[in-house]
């Protein structure tokens, strides 16, 4: 059997807290695609997340 060398990571987070004194809560999905290197390190290759609801005004959530 080869070794095994990528794995895809796909989870759901469900957070709230302050942001500054706005309250914010957030459900999101993030996706991840490892490969490991030759050096034996685990890398993450691409990566995506999204915001499956949010509850918190545009204004509180930073924009970069």
């Amino acid at each position: 059997m080869p070794a095994l060398r990528s794995v895809l990571s796909v989870l759901r987070v469900q957070w709230a807290g302050l942001y500054g004194e706005t309250p914010f809560q957030d459900d999101l999905r993030f996706t991840r695609l490892w490969q490991h290197s030759p050096q034996g390190l685990w890398q993450v290759i691409i990566g995506h997340s999204s915001v499956i609801q949010s509850n918190a005004s545009s204004q509180s959530v930073p924009q970069d």
